[in-house]
């Protein structure tokens, strides 16, 4: 496609608000990372019926890791306060002994959810939205090569963090990993609290500004080849909402940003790329970046 196409595609994918709402984030001190840690421990250990309130702490650079009974582990991150509990169970325990269907499996993630009490970790003016469901299967075949008709071990369900009703981008706020009968083998957690009212009012770029700035980073990325990467452009969507950055990175405030994924057909696998560019013309964010302008981002390459 040109140039000229790739742009209006994108920005007619986004209705843009004139102006967003900008936040500072809460930051905790070491102590009470901790404390959030085992209260989220202590969450698990009800849904899960197992004892985590003691364990192995390690304290490193960036993490802290609990080793817990019978292989469980958690992790929290120093500098975002992310934490992720993993039960340690071998992949081919409590699978699923019949496919019960996606609606199903939804359900059985929203109740578990709910149990767990995800939504109390969102923070002021948030909310959190169910997004997106996988399905982990295994299969395989007999001595005559007949192929046994797959089995779902795990179901996955991703959780979209919602801010002043903007989504919040990047990784997913949280995960819920579960196994048969609602066994919970994994938990993350990955959320950019906002703290009180918001400290200013941006104005919003608009979408086709934007866009030519993704495109122009896109073809910069392929110097050259641009044109010819584009051609081979399959699919393409940018949202707006604010952005988070790694978990592994401070971040105090929440800035709106247009954020880009393109996908392209390659000669021997398929590629994926995402690019984000502050929505608004004050830069509240700083991001490493490509190049020269600190405030244009290539997250990274699949």
């Amino acid at each position: 496609m040109s140039e000229t196409t790739f742009i209006e595609a994108m920005s007619r994918q986004v209705k843009a608000p004139a102006r967003v709402k900008i936040f500072q984030t809460k930051q905790y001190p070491a102590e009470a990372l901790r404390e959030r840690l085992k209260h989220f421990l202590s969450h698990t250990s009800r849904m899960t019926e197992a004892s985590y309130d003691r364990g192995d702490w390690t304290d490193n650079s960036d993490h802290t890791l609990v080793r817990l009974p019978k292989g469980a582990r958690a992790v929290f991150y120093h500098a975002s306060g992310a934490m992720k509990m993993v039960s340690g169970t071998p992949p081919m325990e409590s699978i699923f002994k019949k496919d019960a269907g996606r609606e199903e499996y939804i359900k059985m993630l929203e109740e578990k959810g709910k149990r767990f009490g995800l939504t109390e970790w969102v923070g002021e003016h948030a909310t959190l939205q169910f997004e997106r469901l996988w399905q982990i299967k295994a299969c395989a075949a007999n001595q005559e090569k007949k192929i046994v008709n797959p089995v779902v071990c795990r179901i996955v369900g991703a959780y979209r963090h919602m801010v002043d009703g903007l989504p919040v981008l990047g990784a997913a706020s949280a995960v819920l990993k579960l196994g048969e009968n609602g066994f919970v083998d994994a938990v993350s957690l990955q959320i950019r609290e906002a703290a009180g009212e918001p400290i200013d009012e941006a104005p919003i770029i608009p979408p086709a500004e934007a866009a030519k700035q993704v495109s122009a980073q896109f073809r910069s990325l392929f110097g050259r080849q641009g044109g010819e990467a584009l051609a081979r452009v399959t699919s393409h969507d940018m949202q707006l909402g604010y952005f988070s950055l790694g978990k592994r990175k401070v971040q105090r405030v929440l800035a709106p940003f247009y954020v880009a994924f393109i996908h392209l057909k390659g000669k021997e696998e398929n590629q994926a790329y995402q690019f984000a560019v502050p929505a608004s013309e004050t830069h509240y964010l700083s991001v490493c970046g490509q190049g020269s302008n600190p405030n244009n981002l290539l997250l990274q390459r699949k």
